[in-house]
């Protein structure tokens, strides 16, 4: 649906009475019976300019424009405060919502996210990236509805075959389901769509590995003992480096499939269980404390760090707990 400035609704509205009076030989005001007029109408460009939210201001768009800057400096206080006065200028400037949501996801808000990105659907059902953006964020709850996400996902997509971030965030969905298959076949479709975007490429990168990991293990994904360590895939939450942004937009990745392994009282991980260098790595000490936490969730604390991670399933997360406490009782 196209954007429209204020004078082009108020004609829009003016047309939608006149076309319903012509054919029903009724005036009538109703905004439900005026709908499928209003919907028509709008896909017409504004006859002011293509590119204007429904009655934006100047003052709107400059606030939005703040916020954008605030967000890139990492002040995202700021950043919200101005996409929300933006919003209060210009009530139906769905741009604003969206980047709002985008710094609610990056602060960790998902419920908040979900709001906003459900206001530019409400705003316009035709927006795919709002869609796009409420998938991802939906994704990334602590108890995440995957059959909600992928039906957003797959109406993003309906709305836009050429969105290649929909299809990277439905990949995304498919690997938290594990239909790997599904995932590859997303991500390169997303490679096609955007050649130059890296995040598709590294989920394709973990995906490979993890199916070939599989493969070789009988098709199993759970973590497994071998000579005495413990070893298997874990999602770890992590963020992006201090002034990136996320190709998807209104997205931030928290979740990174990585192969872990515990030997001793060594925690490392890797991009797979064929590299040669790790990513990270954690000691465990006698001060160490597992936290379980909802789903497949758990949390090691220490006093360098907390590692929040996410096992296949609920017996894979009571292996690693067994396993890292069995490690810190060595210690005493």
């Amino acid at each position: 649906m196209a954007q429209h400035c204020r004078c082009c609704v108020c004609v829009c509205w003016l047309l939608c009475v006149l076309a319903h009076a012509l054919m029903h030989g009724a005036v009538c005001c109703n905004h439900a019976v005026l709908l499928p007029y209003c919907t028509w109408l709008c896909t017409w460009p504004c006859c002011c300019t293509a590119d204007a939210p429904l009655g934006l201001s100047a003052e709107a768009e400059k606030a939005n424009d703040d916020g954008n800057d605030f967000f890139e400096e990492g002040k995202f206080e700021a950043a919200i405060e101005s996409y929300s006065q933006a919003i209060t200028l210009s009530q139906l400037y769905s741009w604003a919502y969206c980047n709002r949501a985008a710094v609610h996801l990056a602060q960790g808000e998902t419920d908040k996210a979900i709001e906003d990105y459900s206001a530019v659907v409400d705003i316009d059902p035709t927006d795919s990236a709002g869609y796009n953006g409420r998938a991802f964020a939906r994704a990334q709850k602590a108890d995440p509805d995957l059959d909600a996400s992928l039906k957003d996902c797959d109406q993003a997509i309906k709305l836009d075959p050429g969105n290649g971030a929909a299809f990277c965030t439905r990949g995304f969905i498919h690997m938290r389901l594990g239909n790997i298959d599904d995932a590859i076949t997303d991500q390169r479709r997303a490679m096609d769509l955007e050649p130059k975007a890296q995040e598709p490429k590294d989920y394709l990168k973990e995906l490979l590995a993890m199916k070939e990991e599989s493969e070789q293990e009988g098709g199993g994904m759970r973590a497994s003992f071998v000579g005495g360590q413990k070893r298997g895939w874990l999602s770890k939450k992590g963020g992006l480096k201090d002034g990136e942004r996320n190709w998807v937009k209104g997205g931030r990745r928290n979740w990174k499939r990585r192969w872990f392994q515990l030997e001793g009282v060594e925690l490392t991980w890797t991009s797979d269980s064929k590299a040669n260098s790790a990513l990270g790595k954690m000691s465990i000490t006698k001060e160490a404390k597992f936290e379980d936490e909802e789903e497949n969730r758990f949390c090691v604390h220490t006093e360098e760090r907390d590692l929040h991670l996410i096992a296949a399933d609920a017996a894979d997360k009571r292996e690693w707990v067994a396993a890292l406490v069995k490690a810190q009782e060595t210690l005493t």
